[in-house]
């Protein structure tokens, strides 16, 4: 899961700039923000969305940051 600058997102709950539950949203504005972070947090229980090591463009170093598995995805 990028975001336009290359940087993933996260699903920790001191995310801000890059917090997942803001794509949950955005895509569907009838959630509230809680119930949007207990999306995230069950698609990350359900191994959905992994946290993952990767190179972040912007810092240019490693960092941690979701990946979808879309055999997993829920629909």
């Amino acid at each position: 899961m990028f975001g336009y600058d290359g940087q993933r997102y996260s699903g920790g709950a001191a995310a801000k700039d890059r917090a997942a539950w803001q794509i949950v949203v955005r895509h569907a504005p009838g959630k509230s923000e809680k119930q949007a972070r207990e999306i995230i947090k069950t698609w990350i229980r359900n191994k959905v969305l992994t946290e993952e090591e990767y190179f972040d463009p912007i810092a240019r170093k490693p960092a941690l940051g979701l990946e979808l598995d879309p055999a997993k995805r829920p629909g």
